[in-house]
Order: C-alpha cells, then sequence, then structure tokens
C-alpha cells in the first residue's frame, strides 16, 4: 500500500514539474514573447523595401491588411517564444530567419492566431495576419509570392522599436 501511495505522489509531483508555471511561459509556449513587451509603430510613407534574403537566410514578409471591424492598434507576431515585430493596419514589413520550423503567433487587439511554417534558405515568404474582431478566417495564413508582393506595393511599409 505504501508503495501505491509513494508512486502516485510521484506521479503528481512529476505532472505539477511538467506543466507551465505562468502566463508568461505559456505564451511563449504556444510561440508568442512575453505579454508585457509592447511596441511602437512608425510608417514610411514612400518607402517600400523588398529585399532578398541573406546567405543562409529566408526572408520574411508580414502583411496586416484591413478588417472590417477592428483597433488601429498594433498586431504583434512571435517566432519561436519571442516577438519578431508588430504592425497597424494596412502596413507590412519583413524579418530575416535560420532556415527550419518556425512557430508563429500573432495577436491582435482581441485573439491570437497560431501557425506553423517551415522556411528554407534563399527563399521569401510572405504572411498575412488576420487577427482581430469578427474575423471571418482567423488566423496567420501563408500568401502566394504574386498575392504577397501586389500587397506590398499597395501598402505601407512600417518600422518598430520596442517600448522601454
Amino acid at each position: 500500500m505504501r508503495n501505491h501511495v509513494f508512486l502516485l505522489l510521484l506521479c503528481l509531483g512529476l505532472i505539477c514539474v511538467a506543466l507551465p508555471t505562468s502566463a508568461q511561459a505559456q505564451e511563449e509556449e504556444l510561440g508568442c514573447g512575453p505579454k508585457k513587451q509592447k511596441f511602437s509603430v512608425e510608417r514610411h510613407k514612400d518607402d517600400r523595401p523588398t529585399p532578398e534574403p541573406s546567405p543562409g537566410k529566408a526572408i520574411i514578409y508580414v502583411i496586416k491588411g484591413s478588417g472590417k471591424i477592428g483597433r488601429e492598434g498594433a498586431y504583434r507576431l512571435g517566432v519561436n517564444g519571442k516577438w519578431v515585430g508588430a504592425n497597424t493596419k494596412n502596413t507590412y514589413y519583413y524579418f530575416e530567419s535560420d532556415p527550419g520550423l518556425l512557430k508563429l503567433c500573432a495577436e491582435g487587439a482581441w485573439k491570437k492566431g497560431m501557425q506553423f511554417i517551415t522556411v528554407e534558405p534563399g527563399k521569401s515568404y510572405y504572411l498575412d495576419l488576420n487577427v482581430g474582431i469578427q474575423v471571418r478566417n482567423e488566423g496567420i495564413f501563408q500568401l502566394s509570392e504574386e498575392v504577397g508582393k501586389q500587397l506590398i506595393q499597395k501598402y505601407q511599409y512600417i518600422t518598430f522599436q520596442l517600448k522601454q
């Protein structure tokens, strides 16, 4: 009987250790970054850079179109547990990544979207962030190169900085 009780307590202890210890750990586990990190976004009206990826890297363009309803606030994108950027409606930005599987987390005004993509060196990828209030097809969507390039010409390029 004592052995059974000991095994039960041991199993319960292992389960507790395996559970995330905080909301921040849960967010990072989902691919998001730390909840309290915020960004300021700056629009560049006439600048629309479209660089090629550096050798051995992939480049990811992140596009946020306009939804029917939503706030003008920033939409953040996390990759493998770290925020990589933020944008607002009708904007885009880009970042480089090492090749491999990326765990993506997009956070809008009210909701989150999750997605996994595998990126290859030397290639460009175009993502559409579609999270917010009353969004029909909610999530992170990979666009074709043709559609991605069309949207980049239509939307404003932005840069962002972590708020201190």
